[in-house]
């Protein structure tokens, strides 16, 4: 699996205190234990902003990362991953200055040294990135791809910003569910994309825009404010299946405050549809966190008494804040 590991930055430990890179872990006893990998997918890099202190504090950062196997890839793109790669400057999560990055290879310990793909971006996306070293300090150079708000469906020309990617691959396609930031009304979508085998990622022929699956209005007929975030999916028992984590502003601790999981069933995922009792969607599970915690961002390992679903947790009273726990939940 891939995960985010957070660190005090090198250059500005007193500023951008979380400074987060991407790397692997490994289980081969199906889930009841998982390794520390010594892969480092992506690493955090500091940089000198051209701006006056302390808004001369960058970091550019590698989050919220999903690992897959596409069976129907060549050989040397089986193993894919994709995360948000994005700037801090003074602490301060700059969007503008991002992408949704991938790596390929043939082997998961191959993707440290994977060239990055600036893959895909929304209407966010400040030109000034394309130049790698510039005056953001973009460690890649060159356009996205794939500008996502004007290159596949004109349903996402409002979102500004794509985030938490999920992966999902069958014999015959690859399928990216994203987290899209929506300016026009503050709204929060998961939107579904597809890509047929062989599938060539970089082409923004090859993908087809399935649908917004879930809005923030979904959420709300949960008893949550501010929609579904960090979407994910997988397989099991024959079905496809979407977990999500809701968030909530009012009366949380702090804003977009993750409060654990909930799964959901593709009725049929090529239509981007999923399964309703009338017009109420079919809750298939609840994952719940330490009651009181930031918990949720759930990715799933089948496994009867190991894993199960998979899920994040900040506890702020301990110095390890971020923590990976296994639920043991299995579907």
């Amino acid at each position: 699996m891939s995960y985010s590991a957070v660190d005090a930055s090198v250059s500005w430990p007193t500023q951008n205190f979380d400074s987060v890179a991407t790397r692997l872990a490994y289980s081969d006893d199906n889930g009841r234990t998982w390794t520390e990998s010594a892969t480092v997918v992506s690493n955090f890099l500091d940089v000198n902003i051209p701006l006056a202190p302390p808004n001369n504090a960058g970091t550019w950062v590698n989050e919220v990362s999903q690992l897959i196997y596409d069976p129907g890839a060549v050989a040397t793109e089986r193993w894919k991953i994709l995360w948000h790669h994005y700037l801090l400057v003074n602490a301060s999560r700059r969007f503008e200055h991002g992408w949704i990055a991938m790596k390929m290879a043939s082997r998961p310990d191959d993707l440290a040294a994977a060239p990055e793909i600036k893959l895909f971006a929304g209407s966010l996306y400040d030109p000034g990135n394309n130049t790698a070293g510039g005056a953001s300090g973009s460690p890649v150079g060159g356009a996205p791809l794939i500008q996502l708000d004007t290159a596949l469906n004109t349903a996402l020309n409002t979102c500004g910003v794509f985030t938490e990617p999920g992966l999902y691959a069958s014999s015959g396609a690859l399928y990216v569910s994203l987290q899209c930031e929506h300016l026009a009304d503050a709204n929060r979508l998961i939107v579904l994309l597809k890509c047929a085998s062989p599938c060539n990622t970089t082409s923004a022929a090859s993908w087809s825009y399935l649908g917004t699956v879930l809005e923030k209005s979904d959420a709300t007929a949960f008893g949550f404010d501010s929609g579904f975030a960090a979407p994910g999916m997988f397989a099991s028992a024959g079905s496809v299946y979407l977990v999500v984590t809701p968030v909530q502003n009012s009366g949380a601790p702090w804003p977009d405050y993750y409060s654990g999981c909930r799964v959901f069933k593709f009725a049929d995922i090529d239509s981007g549809l999923l399964q309703k009792n009338g017009s109420q969607l079919t809750l298939m599970g609840s994952i719940e966190g330490t009651s009181g915690t930031f918990n949720g961002a759930c990715s799933y390992h089948a496994s009867a008494g190991n894993s199960g679903m998979l899920y994040s947790e900040l506890k702020t009273s301990v110095s390890a804040r971020f923590q990976i726990f296994m639920s043991n939940t299995n579907f």
